[in-house]
């Protein structure tokens, strides 16, 4: 399944909320990386593929912000697995939003992305942000307010409704406005 053009965006100039990034070490791994056990360097203790920055721009900004050295700068990341690695049944779920632990990312070749992949949010780690230098694309405003969602749904294994009626004014509000992904408040 290919992506809607409207899931994807351009990238911006620095490093963002929604990034997918290419080759990047597993795990909380510092600079120069070490692959192998010292020991046995037939056993990797890293694995290395595509991950999702899952950090909002503003906890990622506050290192500059508060004048940190470079080197002291890191993000929330998980990794992004080819759909293909689960049963026709399991993905047909991801794909509906039905998997709470995994965050459907469609195909989308202009960006390398060339098969369906999924957010795995069960692996969520702290990595260095010297290490995320092939960024290849970044989720749109509507697909992080998704990943939002389905984040929060991981999390506290509730839905997020989409209004919510005042029980005192009859008023109705709409939860969407309150989980804007362009909204800074």
């Amino acid at each position: 399944m290919e992506a809607r053009p409207e899931f994807f965006a351009p990238l911006g100039d620095r490093l963002s909320q929604g990034d997918i990034l290419r080759s990047v070490p597993w795990g909380l791994v510092d600079a120069p990386i070490t692959v192998f056990r010292p020991d046995d360097r037939s056993k990797p203790i890293a694995s290395f593929g595509p991950v999702i920055v899952l950090w909002h721009d503003c906890q990622i900004d506050k290192f500059l912000e508060q004048n940190k050295p470079l080197e002291k700068w890191f993000t929330g990341v998980a990794p992004l697995l080819p759909l293909d690695r689960l049963d026709s049944k399991s993905a047909q779920f991801v794909i509906e939003g039905r998997r709470r632990a995994f965050f459907f990312v469609p195909a989308y070749p202009a960006i390398g992305l060339n098969d369906s992949m999924y957010v795995d949010l069960r692996h969520i780690w702290p990595i260095k942000q010297a290490l995320l230098t092939e960024r290849i694309g970044t989720l749109s405003p509507a697909a992080r307010e998704a990943l939002y969602a389905h984040l929060f749904m991981f999390l506290t294994q509730r839905e997020i409704l989409n209004e919510l009626k005042c029980g005192k004014c009859g008023n109705v509000i709409q939860t969407r406005d309150a989980f804007s992904a362009e909204n800074d408040a």
